[in-house]
């Protein structure tokens, strides 16, 4: 994605744009937009992971997943 679709991206988000206003070029070169469904999985444990996530709207979960399947969420967030 180049920067003038970052930027266009960014206008509404006022917070981000002073990211990329700063962000080195070859940083800014490799970013993607992705929408992700209600309930996806972005970041596993035990797993690589040498992305940084960005949300833009929305909310996150985070949750740990024990080996009886039970599932505990210790924290929730909002987008700016």
């Amino acid at each position: 994605m180049n920067m003038k679709e970052l930027m266009d991206i960014a206008k509404d988000y006022p917070w981000f744009s002073q990211y990329l206003e700063r962000m080195p070029d070859a940083f800014a070169e490799r970013l993607e937009v992705v929408s992700l469904k209600r309930g996806e999985t972005v970041i596993r444990k035990g797993f690589e992971h040498p992305y940084i996530y960005f949300l833009l709207n929305g909310m996150f979960v985070m949750q740990n997943e024990y080996f009886n399947g039970r599932n505990f969420s210790y924290a929730e967030q909002s987008a700016p």
